[in-house]
């Protein structure tokens, strides 16, 4: 399995999570430019780290601050990780 990437759209609250098939399927493809500004964004390695990318969602969702949405991402995809036998304490990782 390549590495997985998620997306938490702060408009929906809905957690998207795909294979990237080794790098081929980008944020890009999955949410278009809005992703950028909406969506808290991020990559899972399995058996290593998750990561989050900081400068994701550029935009407050709602009057929601962007570190709020954050925290709800990281919730969710720490529940995806338990819903689907992934190991959940992986540590996060802040990345630009």
């Amino acid at each position: 399995m390549s590495d997985l990437r998620w997306s938490f759209d702060s408009r929906t609250e809905e957690l998207e999570v795909w294979d990237s098939q080794g790098g081929r399927v980008q944020h890009f493809d999955k949410c278009g430019a809005e992703g950028y500004f909406y969506c808290s964004q991020g990559r899972i390695y399995v058996d290593d780290t998750i990561y989050i990318y900081g400068n994701r969602p550029m935009r407050d969702g709602n009057g929601v601050k962007p570190e709020e949405l954050k925290k709800k991402a990281k919730e969710a995809v720490i529940q995806y990780l338990d819903d689907n036998g992934f190991d959940s304490s992986l540590p996060w990782v802040t990345i630009y």
